[in-house]
């Protein structure tokens, strides 16, 4: 019998949730080269520079949200991370990894990542 698949839950505490998006917004706007958004398949690219906050973001969404698969690979000058949402999650891979894109905020102005940003 093949073991279940983990629920698709968030298990952050309440509290831990509004830093743990500001530093996954941070990472974007800051170092976020490129994305490509393929059904349940996100594939973002960022600066060399930024393969340890890369890394240590993953470690921690991968203790809280077991139920997405991260691969991150270094190489060509950028740190490619690809996340996977589970199968059949339809519509709500788009919020899930909304959260890993730069938030255009009126109040500051916010550079495209790639063009299709723009």
């Amino acid at each position: 019998m093949a073991p279940a698949a983990p629920p698709i839950a968030c298990t952050l505490e309440f509290h831990e949730m509004g830093p743990r998006l500001e530093r996954l917004r941070r990472l974007a706007d800051s170092s976020l080269q490129s994305h490509q958004l393929e059904g349940n398949v996100l594939r973002l690219a960022y600066r060399a520079d930024a393969a340890a906050e890369v890394k240590a973001v993953v470690g921690l969404e991968q203790d809280c949200c077991r139920f997405l698969k991260f691969d991150v690979q270094e190489g060509n000058g950028q740190v490619a991370l690809t996340i996977t949402a589970p199968d059949g999650v339809g519509p709500a891979a788009e919020w899930l990894f909304a959260q890993f894109m730069p938030v255009a905020n009126s109040k500051a102005p916010s550079r495209p990542c790639c063009p299709s940003c723009t």
